[in-house]
């Protein structure tokens, strides 16, 4: 947003005429928690917006935080900043105080596409967002987030009306690069290795340095969701025999959208 909207949000102003008035804006990590316990007010609209530069906790710096062997990257976590799944809890505890006709909430565990870019480099490539080491360890730390705001939704819907009236859907807008074993460049679809619990699994990406055109996992439970299954639109058998997530069937990054409009509007 603009310098002056920004002003103006801080401020409490109402900005360019909104006839829903100002906005209300937090910023501290007490206040998400507060927001997810239901003890802040809902009458009007909120937007949060966490005292980071760009991620809650992927961008961190070895040399400002310090190291932490509990953490899969070493590094020490910003103690002053909210996780994903206490947003997410705050974001249903608002929108179901707001509407009493239903929600429909977008959560994005962004920052796994950040370390997977540099994952996706290799150690022999210094260009764009790749750095000196892959952020394997990062890009773990990022999915357990992102799954445990997952968990955060799904112990919502199960207190909250079950899957009979609620949709959840999971999946990706793209690949970066598929995780496999640490010789995957000379040993063709290597799996990832197992070292055991508390140990970095031994793995490497397919050093694109970007996207790539590779299916991505989507999953689907509760009212509606069978509208997906009604779009497959083919099998790929290569998915299907080294990826082995399903039987290879694949619907278009479209067919999303539209089976959540149809699931609306029953």
């Amino acid at each position: 947003m603009s310098q002056q909207d920004w002003q103006q949000l801080e401020a409490g102003s109402t900005i360019a005429g909104n006839p829903s008035g100002p906005w209300r804006l937090i910023r501290s990590k007490e206040a998400f928690a507060a927001l997810a316990q239901g003890r802040l007010p809902t009458d009007r609209p909120l937007i949060g917006v966490p005292r980071v530069a760009n991620t809650l906790q992927q961008a961190r710096q070895l040399q400002v935080l310090g190291k932490d062997a509990a953490t899969p990257s070493g590094v020490r976590k910003i103690d002053s900043v909210p996780d994903l799944a206490t947003m997410t809890r705050g974001a249903l505890q608002f929108l179901q105080q707001r509407s009493a006709e239903g929600l429909f909430l977008m959560v994005e565990g962004g920052a796994t596409d950040w370390a997977a870019h540099t994952s996706a480099c290799g150690t022999e490539w210094h260009y764009g967002q790749c750095g000196d080491q892959p952020q394997y360890g990062r890009l773990i730390e990022e999915t357990v987030e992102f799954n445990d705001a997952v968990t955060a939704v799904i112990e919502w819907i199960e207190r909250n009306g079950g899957w009979e009236r609620t949709l959840l859907i999971v999946t990706t807008d793209h690949d970066n690069s598929m995780p496999m074993g640490p010789d995957a460049q000379s040993v063709a679809f290597e799996p990832v290795r197992n070292n055991g619990r508390g140990r970095m699994p031994g793995m490497s990406f397919r050093p694109t340095g970007n996207h790539s055109n590779a299916l991505v996992p989507l999953w689907a439970k509760g009212a509606g969701s069978e509208l997906l299954g009604q779009r497959v639109r083919g099998v790929d058998e290569g998915y299907r025999q080294h990826v082995r997530w399903n039987d290879g069937s694949y619907i278009d990054n479209t067919d999303v959208a539209a089976a959540v409009q149809e699931a609306l509007q029953r």
